[in-house]
């Protein structure tokens, strides 16, 4: 992904998964659900007006008009290499609303390819065309079906007591294999089709058996049973009995090879079946029966005994070894990119290896990270597989070998570089959080693992439903009857008497919960011990039992049986048990608790206990605390809900970065009338001990009486939202060096208003479906660089304070808002919370002019932003 900074948009290939909310003014959580990738993002800027500068070179398509068979690639050009391209296929003229050219166009069937070149600062290139006509190629005739083929089998005569034995080899043009039969076979003789166009027949035969015997073998064609091939053999037994078997004879006889060797086996004693093995152990009846020569790649001893009824011959064996051609060539191992990987994730590559002489290389991974999967395939390929857990954050690498076939002493290597994340894309330094022993976010959606964000992971067989929107992200829902996750049980879990312990979640029931069902706990079936936080009778509970049986329990009042979601928090101080439901308290009780909770290394669970009481319903952001929370962290973890317990965690590290952006509207003008909201804002935030700081690439230069703030902007006047989607690369990259910019990190949250530019007739007039796309386009723009520095922004966008000049302008801008609204609620992939100024106003006591807020006006929309920022801004001052 990258931007220009001469006033074009982000160009972006995102592949991301991004998590976001869309927060509703009333005050309501409209949770939306998560996708797992973000389609790359174009602009759809207008068109700039003529301004006299120079004009866009006409694009280039190549190949130009004319005819193709099949299908024709189609690239198009221009001399202005920073122009963006837009092109249509229908005939129809191209905008900036027109697919983005990228790269060469395959067409399989006809078309008129248009292409317009646009540039900032240029006027628009003419348009050129071409017409593209693709014919279809006919397709191959399917050839005649062909018969099958079957080799000759030759005729054998044995002594009564002999075995006899034959492969019968079959063939088809088509490339499929045919059925093997056999008719005339003696009633002790096994035939069988093994499959591959190929059958074996084995008669152990006896005195009985004298005689001649014709057999015919028959094979069908796969596709037409009515095309076969046949042959005969005679087969013949006479009675003259064995009373020796002369023992097999190795050809050739041992010794070194070089490559590949083939061996034969053969008996002087006609019939005798011939029995081998190739690791060393003596052979037997039940060995290998040999068919035909036996190729060697490596070094081996065989053994082989000739055997005739019950008669067997002596032992003959002979060693061959193997020895590596004097130009032996060392195996190499095609190269591997570093590669990164999500606490949680299943990270898979494969590995290639070569060798010039041809083998295929053996290949190992001694060296890598403990759970890892290293499998050989042996043909010089192999697959490297691993879901890490949250304890193995950091970086890893994987030695891989690769050793000759011939001689494994020659060896090629590569080393191969894992970076390890946490799944949450800002993990807390040194991968823990104050005071928390375990915390499960959730945000793997459909998985079998589900990663603790302390360390470990909690893993099902029969796992819930992870595409749903939770309390943040994404959350999982619960079937009541068999989902249910298990965490190993670990000294995290070994409480004593006198713990100081909390555990706390977001829950949605789906049903009445009449009954006891446990969201998480542990349970020592073997014992007395357990815990469990859930509901029961419609209510918040929880329970628990030290190993000497001494109880808490305690209910909840407030019904929570609505579908709703709601924070509850179990916290024992002491002796103390104390239960939370949605910021207040509801039960409390004290017990002298004299035994401890360690309970025979039960697991953690969480949607149910091991003998079940499981949970129906959705969970998120389940955690255990090491310590017992105050009434004052309670409420601040059920304030943070809406963003999630880590915000509520962590927030306090580093104040919230806060950048207003927009017209002049956010800039303020400078004069004693009207200052901009942002003045107002900041004080309210500080005030109320939020710890916050404006960013922006401008100075005010404004002064409050009265009020101290920081200045900082990213607002110009009178520019449109186009404006400032040229603009935003510079403004919310610090890297970008510029003069006029402080030295200041990218921000957490945009405060944006944006658009009465474009709805006021002396300023920018668009249509109102051009401003909102505007808009579109700049929200598109801001996804693109939370892609590029991997941070997710927070977008407070607004329904923007109307435009009084005539009635006209009032209706435009109403109607700017509700379409405004509806795109909004549209891009379920963003972080996106809507918030309104239109209706906030007095538009009779709180305008300066017909467009801009007074004083008063402005202390009302700091209010709206205000109102909004502190559903999900923690408190981190006293």
């Amino acid at each position: 992904m990258y931007y220009l900074q001469n006033g074009t948009a982000f160009k972006a290939v995102l592949s991301a998964k991004l998590k976001f909310i869309i927060l509703i003014l009333a005050g309501t959580l409209a949770l939306v659900g998560c996708k797992d990738s973000v389609e790359p993002s174009g602009t759809t800027n207008p068109p700039p007006k003529d301004t006299g500068n120079e004009t866009v070179a006409t694009p280039v398509i190549n190949p130009g008009s004319g005819s193709f068979e099949g299908s024709v690639e189609v690239a198009i050009t221009s001399t202005n290499t920073i122009a963006t391209i837009y092109y249509t296929l229908d005939g129809t003229t191209p905008s900036t609303g027109s697919s983005v050219y990228r790269n060469p166009i395959t067409l399989t069937e006809s078309a008129t390819i248009k292409a317009m070149g646009v540039m900032t600062g240029a006027n628009n290139s003419n348009v050129a065309t071409a017409s593209i006509t693709v014919t279809p190629v006919d397709p191959e005739p399917t050839p005649d079906n062909n018969p099958p083929t079957l080799s000759a089998i030759p005729n054998q005569s044995v002594q009564a007591g002999a075995t006899i034995a034959f492969t019968a080899q079959s063939a088809d043009l088509d490339g499929t294999i045919p059925a093997l039969t056999i008719s005339g076979a003696p009633t002790a003789a096994v035939f069988t089709d093994l499959g591959d166009g190929s059958a074996s027949f084995e008669w152990v035969t006896t005195t009985s058996d004298v005689g001649d015997y014709t057999v015919t073998v028959t094979a069908t064609d796969a596709t037409d049973p009515t095309l076969k091939a046949t042959t005969t053999a005679t087969l013949n037994v006479t009675s003259d009995p064995v009373t020796t078997v002369s023992p097999p004879t190795i050809n050739p006889d041992g010794g070194e090879f070089t490559d590949t060797v083939d061996v034969a086996l053969t008996s002087s004693t006609s019939g005798a079946a011939i029995r081998y093995t190739l690791n060393g152990d003596a052979p037997s009846a039940t060995s290998t029966l040999y068919t035909g020569p036996i190729p060697l790649t490596e070094t081996t001893t065989i053994k082989a005994v000739a055997i005739v009824g019950a008669l067997s011959s002596t032992v003959t064996e002979a060693t061959f070894t193997a020895t590596p051609p004097t130009d032996n060539a060392q195996p190499q191992i095609n190269a591997i990119d570093a590669q990164s990987v999500k606490v949680g994730t299943l990270l898979t590559f494969d590995v290639v290896a070569t060798d010039a002489d041809g083998t295929a290389p053996s290949l190992t991974a001694d060296t890598r990270p403990q759970g890892s999967d290293f499998v050989d395939q042996g043909n010089g390929e192999a697959t490297f597989s691993w879901t890490p857990s949250a304890s193995q954050i950091g970086s890893h690498t994987v030695e891989i070998v690769a050793a000759d076939a011939v001689d494994p002493a020659l060896t090629g290597s590569i080393s191969v570089t894992i970076t390890v994340t946490a799944a949450n894309t800002t993990p807390p330094p040194g991968g823990e959080i104050d005071g928390v022993s375990h915390y499960f976010q959730f945000n793997e959606g459909d998985a079998t693992s589900f990663a603790d964000y302390i360390g470990g992971s909690a893993t099902c067989t029969d796992c819930p439903d992870g595409v749903v929107e939770g309390s943040f992200g994404f959350a999982e829902r619960f079937n009541g009857t068999s989902h249910l996750l298990t965490q190993s049980y670990d000294d995290r879990l070994a409480w004593p008497a006198n713990a100081n312990v909390s555990v706390e979640a977001w829950i949605k029931i789906d049903l009445s919960c009449a009954t006891p069902e446990t969201v998480v706990g542990r349970i020592d079936e073997s014992g007395q011990t357990q815990w469990s936080l859930g509901c029961s009778n419609g209510k918040a509970a929880f329970d628990m039992t030290d190993s000497a049986g001494n109880t808490a329990s305690l209910n909840g009042t407030t019904d929570i049986a609505d579908a709703q979601w709601h924070h509850i928090a179990a916290v024992k101080s002491g002796n103390t048990v104390t239960l939370y439901v949605d910021n207040a308290e509801e039960a409390t009780q004290t017990v002298a608790f004299s035994g401890d909770f360690i309970g025979n290394n039960a697991p953690l669970t969480i949607g149910g206990l091991t003998n079940g009481a499981n949970f129906t319903g959705t969970l998120d952001e389940v955690a255990v605390h090491k310590v017992a929370l105050t009434l004052a962290q309670v409420k601040q973890h059920f304030g943070d809900g809406h963003i999630g317990l880590r915000r509520g965690l962590l927030g306090c590290e580093n104040n919230v970065k806060i950048m207003p952006m927009g017209d002049s509207i956010t800039r303020g003008t400078g004069t004693s009338q009207r200052h901009s909201y942002r003045p107002y804002l900041f004080k309210d935030l500080t005030d109320s001990n939020y710890d916050v700081n404006f960013l922006g690439f401008f100075d005010d230069g404004l002064t409050v009486p009265g009020i101290t703030y920081e200045h900082r902007v990213s607002a110009v006047s009178t520019k449109s939202a186009a404006f400032v989607n040229s603009n935003v690369p510079k403004w919310i990259d610090s890297t970008q060096e510029n003069p006029e910019r402080n030295t200041a990190p990218t921000p957490d949250i945009i405060l944006l208003h944006i658009g009465t530019n474009d709805t006021d007739a002396g300023g920018n007039p668009v249509s109102v479906e051009e401003n909102v796309s505007n808009v579109q386009a700049l929200l598109n723009n801001i996804d693109g660089f939370e892609e590029f520095i991997d941070q997710e922004i927070v977008v407070v966008l607004a329904k923007i304070v109307k435009d009084i000049t005539d009635s006209a302008s009032e209706a435009k801008t109403s109607n700017f808002n509700n379409q405004l609204e509806a795109m909004a609620l549209s891009r379920t992939d963003d972080r996106l919370i809507l918030v309104d100024h239109e209706d906030a106003l007095d538009y009779t006591t709180d305008m300066d002019d017909l467009q801009h807020p007074n004083n008063a006006g402005s202390q009302k929309m700091a209010n709206v932003w205000r109102a909004k920022l502190s559903e999900f801004l923690p408190v981190c001052t006293p």
